[in-house]
């Protein structure tokens, strides 16, 4: 922006926090050398989400993180920090940022780029409780990387352009291969049976077409198919990379959005290989993702917990938790869970739920019984909200049900 900055206090805040978010992001995106146009998009982002959302902000530090890692998301960073880098910089915990990044993701989706939220839950795979932001990755390889070092001398230019950028005649793809991406990015928007059309017709135009065989895998006649063109999506995509890109961008895979497509593809195969019953092999795919990608912005830990407690590798489930260290629902009460499968209905169990259930007293219910779950999941979650607690059960609950005795012991909290 040169020598200019957007001017913060002609902007409407709903209150005084919401500005001060604004300040921190700004200074921090500043502090990093970060292209003034990522910074003041960012700053608008925020304002239109005070305004609409109106939330009531506790901790600033919190939300000018997942603005920051939100922002990272959508444009690349000059200095990329995991969700771990971020939360040190923040003084935050780490997990704490997915949800409310969450809801930022679902609110540029759903309010910005003024279309239906692309649905996620695809039915041959569990649900993942992070949203695909496939509809933000396409505005950003269409727009964002054209505002990186624009200056801008008022809030009313920034909107128009970015307005401009998201609502803009898509450019004509130079060839096929760009042309099955743009058919892709239509499919994701679709409803079957257009979704699946779409996609055959990307994969006769580009037959390595990764996306192609995520989508088409929704389709199959079989779980076991549904693996079949996982894994060839995902052979296609590594093949395409070669091994030395790997090496050179082993730990910010996610932050490159070429690479996204493959990482959907390797991610959907460990979930199916889950659900089939290859428990081992599910792990090896997950672990990969990590070691690519630890700041794991698809929610890949999620499962490869769940995995190792179904394979009886507790101190790995252990470790995973340590590795994280998430002050969230799901931690709590996958400690408590491991203290009991490791030994039983221990006072130690019992403070795990205890504290627990302070800060989220809806998951107790769903696990005695007295509730049962919604049959769609919420867009997103809040902290200490019930949707936090189905969030976490919906894809936990089954390992609690295995437990003996579990419902009478609960009912003491």
């Amino acid at each position: 922006m040169g020598s200019r900055e957007m001017d913060l206090e002609k902007l409407e805040w709903p209150a005084t926090v919401h500005k001060k978010v604004a300040e921190m992001f700004r200074e921090s995106l500043e502090t990093f050398e970060e292209p003034p146009g990522v910074i003041e998009t960012g700053v608008l982002i925020w304002n239109r989400f005070c305004q609409v959302r109106g939330k009531r902000i506790k901790n600033p530090n919190l939300y000018a993180a997942s603005l920051h890692y939100l922002m990272s998301t959508i444009s690349p960073m000059e200095n990329g920090l995991t969700q771990k880098e971020l939360a040190n910089h923040y003084r935050v915990s780490p997990g704490s940022i997915s949800p409310i990044y969450q809801e930022m993701a679902s609110f540029l989706e759903e309010e910005m780029l003024e279309v239906e939220t692309f649905n996620d839950r695809e039915p041959m795979q569990p649900d993942r409780p992070f949203p695909s932001s496939i509809l933000t990755e396409r505005a950003m390889r269409e727009a964002f990387g054209e505002l990186e070092n624009m200056e801008f001398e008022s809030l009313e230019e920034v909107n128009q352009l970015l307005n401009k950028k998201l609502n803009v005649p898509k450019k004509a793809p130079a060839n096929n291969k760009e042309r099955a991406q743009e058919m892709i990015y239509d499919a994701f928007e679709a409803q079957e049976p257009l979704r699946y059309q779409l996609a055959k017709k990307a994969m006769k135009l580009d037959p390595n077409c990764v996306d192609a065989y995520n989508i088409l895998a929704e389709d199959a006649s079989s779980m076991k198919q549904a693996a079949e063109l996982y894994e060839q999506g995902m052979n296609i995509g590594k093949k395409a990379f070669g091994n030395g890109f790997f090496q050179r961008n082993k730990g910010y895979f996610w932050g490159l959005v070429e690479t996204r497509p493959f990482m959907r593809a390797k991610f959907n195969y460990a979930q199916t290989l889950l659900l089939l019953g290859k428990k081992e092999q599910a792990i090896k795919q997950m672990v990969e993702l990590l070691e690519l990608n630890p700041g794991d912005n698809q929610g890949v830990r999620i499962f490869l917990f769940i995995a190792y407690v179904e394979n009886g590798e507790l101190e790995k489930a252990q470790q995973l938790l340590d590795e994280f260290n998430e002050e969230v629902a799901r931690e709590v009460f996958n400690r408590a869970l491991l203290e009991i499968l490791e030994h039983g209905f221990t006072p130690e169990a019992a403070k795990l739920v205890t504290k627990k259930k302070k800060e989220n007293k809806f998951v107790i219910p769903y696990l005695i019984g007295k509730k049962r779950l919604p049959s769609e999941l919420p867009p997103y979650y809040q902290l200490g909200d019930e949707s936090e607690a189905v969030t976490y059960l919906d894809d936990h609950l089954h390992l609690w049900n295995k437990i003996p005795g579990l419902p009478d012991w609960l009912k003491k909290f």
